[in-house]
């Protein structure tokens, strides 16, 4: 076995090594670098009609008029959810255009809160969240609640 031990040595070292290093130091920065590079070579009009497919065709108006209220509306209820406030606000208008920003402030649980907005995230709606802001009610109140002021962005007809 000694007289093997210099070409176990070489092996390891030629072979386990850099698989090693690929795997545990290399291949996510790898990665992240094929991604960006097709990120930076995306064509702004080669989106196909299939990827708008999931958006709701029927809602003109998310934030301006509160369908979004009306879309999770269900998971509200199941999540003991409550709704304290609703304000759209138009902060920009060009050619018929309005840039909405929607501040929707709802109190319940931290892990409810947090699956509602996983739930937003994953319904690829035609708008973005700008913020989200956590905040505990006064510990000297019966009940210590937590509030979440969502911001949300989209621009409407």
């Amino acid at each position: 076995m000694k007289k093997y031990n210099g070409i176990i040595k070489l092996v390891v070292l030629l072979i386990l090594a850099p698989i090693i290093i690929w795997k545990f130091g290399l291949k996510q920065t790898a990665d992240l670098y094929w991604e960006s590079k097709q990120l930076t070579n995306y064509v702004p009009g080669s989106i196909s009609k299939t990827n708008n497919e999931h958006y709701p065709s029927k809602v003109q108006s998310l934030l301006g008029d509160g369908s979004i209220l009306q879309l999770f509306a269900a998971n509200l209820v199941t999540e003991n959810i409550k709704t304290v406030d609703y304000a759209p606000e138009i902060i920009d208008s060009e050619g018929g255009y309005n840039l909405y920003c929607g501040t929707w402030t709802l109190t319940g649980r931290f892990i409810h809160l947090v699956k509602l907005v996983s739930h937003i995230e994953r319904q690829h709606l035609p708008l973005r969240i700008s913020s989200l802001c956590f905040e505990a009610t006064k510990p000297r109140q019966e009940e210590k609640k937590l509030i979440m002021t969502a911001l949300f962005m989209n621009i409407e007809k």
